[in-house]
């Protein structure tokens, strides 16, 4: 991933990629594309960005 801006990078994709939400927890999962963002269901922080495996 090349960007500055984390945030901006996240909220582009997701719309982009048809995603998939799914609430574990305290915890939101967001799989859009080949990436799976975890946010706090709280404080809505972006804890990580993953690639998903194929």
């Amino acid at each position: 991933m090349e960007t500055d801006c984390v945030v901006q990078w996240i909220k582009q994709r997701i719309p982009d990629k048809d995603p998939q939400f799914e609430k574990i927890e305290k915890n939101w999962y967001i799989t859009a594309g080949h990436c799976r963002t975890a946010v706090n269901a709280h404080s809505y922080t972006i804890i990580t960005v993953h690639k998903v495996r194929e």
